[in-house]
């Protein structure tokens, strides 16, 4: 029987802060050779916002802050609904998903972490080990909520797992 003392822990949230940050982290972010255009895919479908490239940072931020701000109190009902179908259909799969997790990771205990999902108006999956969190496209495109939280914990327990276990102990 597989031991679960230490767990993960998702909390689901919207933040108009966190979309202005990925639009501008986006926006600033340059289109390599050879490589998608991240911006222009994170507003696949707000194709107006890619005149914020013509614009200077001062009018491109208040920009940014009117269109979120808008969008928001637009789609106000139907994001209350979503973060709690979110949270809902998160809390039906959790248990089993630690389970398998633990699994995965050799039985290893998995780390006590505490992560962020934002549900996001935009079409792009960012996150940040780091800070501990990650977006989740509120009207998600390839796969269901469950599915994308799933992968990004495993990214981020993987992470974990290769620093505490094999980082500096194999040749490289």
């Amino acid at each position: 029987m597989i031991k679960m003392i230490q767990i993960i822990k998702v909390t689901f949230k919207l933040s108009k802060e966190t979309e202005k940050q990925t639009l501008r982290y986006f926006l600033d972010k340059p289109v390599k050779e050879g490589q998608d255009d991240s911006f222009a895919l994170l507003v696949r479908d707000y194709p107006e916002l890619l005149k914020l490239r013509e614009l200077k940072q001062e009018e491109q931020d208040k920009q940014i802050n009117s269109f979120v701000e808008d969008k928001y109190k637009e789609l106000k009902d139907q994001l209350k609904i979503d973060l709690s179908l979110a949270k809902k259909n998160w809390n039906t799969v959790k248990k089993q998903f630690l389970k398998e997790a633990q699994k995965l990771f050799d039985n290893a205990e998995l780390p006590k972490e505490e992560y962020t999902a934002y549900l996001t108006i935009f079409a792009r999956y960012r996150y940040d080990r780091d800070k501990k969190f990650f977006c989740v496209p509120r009207n998600n495109y390839r796969n269901n909520i469950n599915c994308v939280t799933i992968h990004e914990l495993l990214h981020f327990t993987f992470f974990k797992f290769w620093k505490e276990n094999f980082e500096g102990k194999l040749n490289e």
